[in-house]
C-alpha cells in the first residue's frame, strides 16, 4: 500500500499516512493532533523520455487530484485547450489521478491556467515568470527606492 509522507511542523519528524488520510489534508497541511500540523512532502514530478524523438514528458503528483474531480478537471482542460495534457491514474493508487504533461512548456501553461506557481525552481524545475509577475516585481522594487 502506498504511503504519503508529511513532515511535522513541531518536531520535523517525517510521518507516513495512507491515501484516505492524505486526502484529508487542506492546502498541503494535515492536522495530526489538535493544533499540530504536518506539511505534505510531495513526490517529485517524474520526467522521462518517450517516443521516437525522445520527447520529454512530465508526470506530476503535485498537479494531481482525486478521481472524483475528473469531470471538472477534464472540462477545464478542454476549455483552455490543453492538448498536451493528459490525466492518468496513479499506478500505485488508481483513485488518484496524475497529470501527464507533454513538455515543460505545456506544464507551465497548465499550471498558470490552474492558478499554480512553481515554488521549487531552485530544485531543478524551471520557474516561468508571467508578464504580470514581472510587472508586480518592478512595482515593488520601484516602491522601495
Amino acid at each position: 500500500m502506498t504511503q504519503y509522507q508529511f513532515r511535522r511542523e513541531d518536531t520535523g519528524e517525517v510521518i507516513d499516512v495512507d491515501f484516505a488520510t492524505m486526502m484529508e489534508a487542506k492546502d498541503g497541511f494535515l492536522e495530526i493532533e489538535p493544533g499540530v500540523f504536518a506539511k505534505r512532502i510531495n513526490r517529485h514530478s517524474v520526467k522521462r523520455s518517450v517516443g521516437e524523438r525522445g520527447r520529454t514528458e512530465i508526470v506530476s503528483d503535485a498537479l494531481g487530484f482525486p478521481r472524483q474531480q475528473m469531470a471538472e478537471m477534464e472540462d477545464h482542460r478542454q476549455l483552455h485547450n490543453h492538448t498536451d495534457i493528459e490525466f492518468v491514474p496513479d499506478p500505485e493508487v488508481p483513485e488518484f489521478i496524475q497529470v501527464k504533461c507533454g513538455s515543460e512548456k505545456a506544464k507551465h501553461r497548465y499550471m498558470e491556467s490552474r492558478g499554480f506557481t512553481d515554488q521549487n525552481s531552485r530544485n531543478g524545475s524551471g520557474q516561468v515568470l508571467s508578464p504580470n509577475m514581472l510587472e508586480h516585481a518592478r512595482e515593488i522594487v520601484n516602491r522601495e527606492r
